[in-house]
């Protein structure tokens, strides 16, 4: 669980580098809710 959350924030800084990716993380969190 640890090292899934250390996952979602090393993609969340990602995304904030680049907004490009932003999309990319929707659909990521879109998946993981389902």
């Amino acid at each position: 669980m640890i090292l899934f959350l250390s996952f979602f924030e090393n993609i969340y800084a990602f995304a904030d580098k680049a907004d490009k990716n932003y999309t990319v993380l929707e659909r990521v969190l879109t998946m993981v809710q389902m």
